[in-house]
């Protein structure tokens, strides 16, 4: 069944510097690295050494700094004097997805990868995500586990789930996933919308993705990705208070997906109980208290509730 999806918002022209023009397709250059840049340069600088620390080198990487307050991006790029890499500037604040997008844009691999600034890679990650997909010629995409750092360490293996899961959980990560360039297209990239700017917009994409047909992963059954924790990481800072609104951009956005499951109501419930909590332990008690009940009211008129809350809801709104 062929949907019809709301496109990502492609920035406008005079929101990317002048700069070079797109990467050469390398005949040897087979991924894609995609690094949105938002402060933090000694961060910035761990990221790019990962990548460049990597056992397996056959890629190109493209630095977007997003208009960041921290300057000096470009200069620390040149700094590391490695032709693959490149810098290409943002000349306003457009977020992530944008800067995802524009990244791509500039870069002509058929296999991309996502590397935010403020993470890194073990030395063997691409090694592993490639391996797997050698093994499996078929497949869309490869995944590894993660291992977080920071204010927690962790490991979360992401197993490989059903397709249809992902109207109920966010069943592939963001970053860190090696994937066809083609399933960036079927897409149509990263939603640049207000509201998904507060997080959620990983997700977005991947049900995009899947709204037209099976999206066949691999898993790498390692470690390919490090993530970074601390309370300002949009998953543990700003995106609980939002997490429903995300939610209610979603099924705007792909409302085939979630009727052919009437996976709506329970979808939006869920976000509102996690916007609720966070709202109450961040001493909003009174919008925690209206959330919950709204919660409530999605479980004994789920369909009406639903609808009202569509009606008031602005998806371009941050």
């Amino acid at each position: 069944m062929t949907l019809s999806l709301q496109p990502a918002v492609q920035p406008a022209s005079s929101d990317v510097a002048p700069g070079p023009p797109p990467m050469a397709q390398d005949r040897t250059a087979q991924v894609g690295v995609i690094i949105p840049f938002y402060a933090q340069l000694g961060e910035l600088r761990e990221a790019l050494q990962s990548l460049l620390d990597q056992d397996w080198q056959d890629w190109q990487a493209v630095v977007v700094d997003d208009l960041s307050p921290e300057r000096g991006a470009a200069d620390l790029v040149a700094q590391f004097a490695d032709p693959r890499l490149q810098c290409i500037e943002h000349t306003s604040n457009l977020g992530a997805a944008a800067a995802r997008n524009t990244a791509v844009r500039q870069l002509a691999t058929p296999w991309l990868l996502t590397l935010d600034s403020d993470d890194k890679m073990p030395a063997d990650g691409l090694r592993r995500l490639w391996d797997a997909l050698a093994a499996n010629p078929q497949a869309d995409c490869a995944i590894g586990m993660i291992e977080t750092f920071g204010q927690r360490r962790e490991i979360w293996p992401w197993p490989l789930e059903d397709n249809r899961r992902m109207v109920q959980a966010q069943i592939l990560p963001g970053p860190g996933v090696l994937m066809r360039r083609a399933v960036w297209e079927r897409a149509g990239g990263w939603c640049e919308v207000g509201v998904l700017r507060n997080g959620n917009e990983d997700w977005d994409f991947w049900i995009a993705a899947m709204a037209g047909g099976p999206l066949l992963a691999v898993h790498a059954g390692a470690v390919t990705y490090h993530y970074r924790r601390r309370p300002g990481t949009v998953s543990v800072g700003r995106l609980p208070l939002a997490d429903w609104r995300t939610r209610l951009a979603m099924i705007q956005r792909h409302p085939h997906v979630f009727e052919a499951q009437s996976a709506g109501p329970p979808f939006v419930r869920a976000g509102l109980v996690q916007s609720a909590l966070a709202h109450w332990r961040t001493g909003q008690r009174r919008r925690g208290v209206q959330l919950a009940w709204q919660a409530w009211l999605l479980t004994l008129h789920p369909t009406q509730t639903l609808l009202e809350l569509q009606r008031t809801f602005d998806i371009n709104q941050r």
